[in-house]
């Protein structure tokens, strides 16, 4: 059977503290899509070095752009799926199957 691509789309402003173990949780269970909304610390960084795809948008944008975004980069990804998960760490990304 062909297993279906997901994406989770992780909206993110300053989440450098916690965006690594989010995506760590994802990983192996889906194609984590962080959105940067304009962070002034190193979140893109820590998302990608975590195994993220990252799209930076140039300034605050807002939630709402920041998941029209991630669901765009989810369309390029050729995912079958999108889902939304916060930035946090309030969810167990492990959950994700």
């Amino acid at each position: 059977m062909e297993r279906h691509r997901l994406a989770v789309v992780i909206p993110a402003l300053n989440e450098a503290g916690t965006i690594g173990a989010v995506v760590a949780g994802i990983v192996h269970h889906a194609i984590p899509v962080v959105v940067d909304d304009g962070s002034s610390d190193d979140t893109s960084q820590r998302a990608l070095a975590a195994g993220a795809a990252v799209v930076r948008l140039p300034g605050n944008q807002g939630f709402d752009a920041a998941l029209n975004a991630g669901f765009a980069a989810a369309n390029t990804l050729q995912c079958d799926f999108a889902m939304t998960m916060d930035a946090d760490g309030q969810h167990d990304g492990a959950m994700v199957t």
